[in-house]
């Protein structure tokens, strides 16, 4: 029998003192790197609950170990990857961690993982998004919506998971953060409403509109100008989502969006449930006649929207959840009686156009 070259050298030096020893040499090289990983992390618990800036060696602890956790984040073996994503995640996780450590943790991953978030694999990158959900920092909430744009090597994975991170840690970013950098979160409803104005994926669209809808309706953030002003602003860019998505459908280039329109308004709607009288009053002025736009697309797109059932059958719900949403934000006075639903599901045109003639009329009242 026959033995190859390099397997006979191999039983060669493993038979020999020195082969012994190089093979027991590198598996304590993989036990110390171990070790040193494990080491690093009780470390970092140590601090995990300081209510004090890091010093030198407590940021130098964090440093290495977030980076030796990255490098693993970015790795071609999904077991690794996942691994590093529930250690990192269990470092931010334990009682009593402190809004001091999760900043410096926060900047420190950030700078890290920045290879990961612009050129890592798309499964590197959803569980580094994972990690920053977690993290609910201005700064990482800022860098998720950096990931909803529809560019470059980004997927509509990357977005929908990105949004779905994002809304998760903005129900858990402590209110405090909003009234300290108020500049970062009207930033980051800028760079939502930028983003889903060009969004070409119903689910990615829908996704972010919910973004959007979270800072909307967060009842923790108080009645102070700035703050109020930050929840108007958010209301404002759903508004501006809803329309360019109607402007997309009516076009003929985004039909596929009329999927997200009814949960679009639904969202609306609970937001103005949760309002008080003067926020009401501009929700109203703000929304309403976008709510009687999606009536108005639905006569401009008649053709394409009654086209195929699914659509039928998806903007029909729009129609209806629009006509109702009108009606509780303008008052059952100020608007028609009639139900346009019913003449768009019967399929009949002109009865559709005279209800959505109607209902234009009380646009802007």
């Amino acid at each position: 029998m026959q033995i190859s070259i390099l397997t006979a050298i191999s039983a060669l030096l493993l038979s020999c003192p020195q082969g012994a020893m190089a093979t027991s040499t590198m598996a304590d090289s993989a036990a110390t790197q171990e070790v040193s990983v494990n080491e690093l992390a009780t470390q970092v618990a140590r601090f995990t609950g300081t209510t004090n800036p890091l010093d030198p060696t407590q940021e130098k602890i964090l440093d290495d170990y977030v980076r030796a956790m990255t490098t693993d984040l970015g790795s071609d073996d999904p077991q690794l990857v996942m691994k590093a994503r529930e250690e990192l995640i269990e470092a931010l996780s334990g009682f009593g961690t402190t809004e001091v450590f999760r900043q410096a943790f926060g900047k420190t991953f950030l700078r890290n993982a920045g290879p990961i978030l612009e050129e890592g694999s798309t499964f590197s990158r959803m569980n580094a998004y994972r990690v920053m959900g977690v993290i609910c920092t201005t700064e990482s909430n800022e860098a998720l919506a950096d990931q909803l744009k529809s560019s470059g090597s980004l997927t509509v994975a990357d977005r929908v998971f990105a949004a779905n991170m994002l809304t998760m840690a903005l129900k858990k970013t402590p209110p405090t953060q909003y009234r300290s950098n108020m500049r970062g979160y009207l930033s980051i409803v800028t760079s939502i409403l930028n983003s889903a104005r060009k969004e070409q994926n119903w689910v990615a669209l829908q996704r972010q509109f919910e973004c959007l809808a979270n800072i909307a309706s967060d009842a923790r953030i108080g009645t102070e100008n700035q703050e109020n002003e930050l929840r108007s602003r958010a209301i404002q860019a759903q508004a501006m989502v809803l329309e360019g998505a109607l402007n997309q459908i009516e076009s003929g280039d985004g039909v596929e969006l009329a999927k997200a329109v009814p949960s679009m308004i639904l969202m609306l709607r609970s937001e103005y449930i949760k309002l008080d009288r003067l926020r009401k009053q501009k929700f109203s002025t703000t929304v309403a006649p976008k709510l009687v736009m999606v009536l108005e697309t639905g006569e401009k797109a008649w053709d394409k929207l009654q086209a195929e059932e699914q659509n039928r059958t998806i903007y029909g719900n729009a129609v209806f959840q629009a006509a109702v949403l009108t009606r509780l934000v303008r008052g059952s006075g100020s608007t028609p009686t009639s139900n346009p639903d019913e003449a768009w599901r019967a399929g009949q045109k002109d009865a559709y156009g005279n209800e959505v003639s109607a209902w234009s009329a009380a646009k802007n009242p």
